[in-house]
């Protein structure tokens, strides 16, 4: 009975992303409104620290100038949070997670940085396709979702997300967000 509890708790979030992506898929992004950057990222930083914690990451958090930005908050939320867990996933025990934010002109800059295995060079713009696992990534719960739906929503906000080999190892993941 556990272990079908499990399967079904799994299924159940399979189920939701699938709908999340979806969603995105057909355009619909929800009410859009002004977003406190500084707030939204506070709450994930601090989640990030105690997911962090029993692994001994640590989450080395850069604010800069933080604006505002125009988004649906919770979409907003969504996004960056699956970018920080995912840097958390391959994050190894006691390594850093940099997270580096602030406005850059007219842009709102979020740069993911972790100290994990990497993307090879010919992946880094496939991990943002549903369903990528890269070859060289470890085994994980999830299911290659979390990126493509990060980058749907950032493009639904007219943003941009990519990512880029880490030195001297690990992944960047960087978001631009126009500033309002």
């Amino acid at each position: 009975l556990v272990r079908i509890e499990r399967e079904s708790e799994r299924m159940d979030r399979l189920v939701g992303e699938l709908l999340t992506l979806s969603r995105l898929d057909a355009g619909v992004v929800g009410e859009v409104e002004r977003v406190d950057t500084a707030e939204l990222l506070a709450g994930i930083v601090d989640d990030a620290r105690f997911e962090g914690g029993p692994s001994g990451v640590i989450v080395d958090f850069r604010p800069g100038v933080m604006p505002e930005v125009m988004a649906n908050p919770e979409l907003l939320h969504r996004a960056i949070e699956n970018v920080v867990r995912n840097a958390l996933r391959y994050s190894p025990s006691g390594g850093v997670l940099g997270i580096a934010a602030g406005q850059a002109g007219d842009t709102f800059l979020i740069r993911v940085n972790d100290e994990g295995p990497g993307v090879a060079e010919d992946e880094l713009e496939a991990i943002f396709k549903p369903f990528h696992r890269g070859e060289s990534q470890v085994a994980s719960e999830g299911y290659g979702l979390g990126l493509a739906i990060a980058q749907r929503i950032i493009a639904a906000v007219n943003g941009k997300i990519w990512a880029k080999r880490g030195k001297p190892s690990g992944l960047v993941v960087c978001i631009e967000l126009p500033v309002c």
